[in-house]
């Protein structure tokens, strides 16, 4: 889900019928009790695809997801769950592999977020192949009961009770969850 995800990323598509594709993102998942602070970059992104041979090109891996719980959340770091670039060649170019999924939920803490903080866009592609989509990146401060939304979200059918709800304008991949039945009525 959006919001506690718990995926690996799906791997790139295999250049030739004997191959097999690159690995997608990992699953990083991290609880503390206490204050966290990143300085530094907590990865699950996707491999960029190879070639194979002249005439056949991999598609980038999928990003992973990466889920953090935690009383505080400091510091000046990064998280990033992107797709991987597809690979090209002379003949063949490989899609790029989807964004993943970033979920914080902390009670309070400095860490500023922006979406350059929270990466989750696809892989890129050149010429017909097609990039990967942006994943999605869910922040929850339960002290101040806010939300704020980058990159993508996928809506399911639930009621997000918060004083706050704040979507980024980097935020373009908005939508309901596609195995919702017609009388699901998520809200906000």
């Amino acid at each position: 889900s959006s919001t506690a995800p718990a995926r690996f990323g799906a791997s790139g598509g295999p250049a030739g019928s004997s191959q097999y594709g690159v690995a997608g993102g990992g699953l990083v998942r991290i609880a503390t009790s206490g204050a966290t602070t990143v300085e530094g970059v907590i990865s699950a992104d996707g491999l960029p695809g190879n070639n194979y041979s002249t005439n056949q090109a991999m598609g980038g891996g999928a990003g992973g997801s990466i889920y953090v719980t935690a009383a505080a959340l400091n510091g000046a770091g990064s998280f990033s769950a992107k797709g991987g670039a597809g690979s090209v060649n002379t003949s063949n170019k490989g899609g790029g592999g989807g964004g993943g999924r970033i979920s914080l939920v902390h009670v309070g803490g400095t860490f500023t977020y922006s979406d350059v903080t929270l990466d989750a866009t696809g892989g890129t592609a050149t010429s017909a192949a097609v990039a990967g989509a942006k994943g999605t990146a869910y922040v929850k401060d339960t002290a101040a009961n806010t939300v704020k939304i980058f990159h993508g979200f996928s809506y399911p059918d639930a009621d997000f009770v918060v004083d706050s709800w704040t979507i980024d304008p980097s935020a373009t991949n908005q939508y309901c969850d596609t195995t919702l039945a017609s009388t699901a009525t998520p809200s906000v």
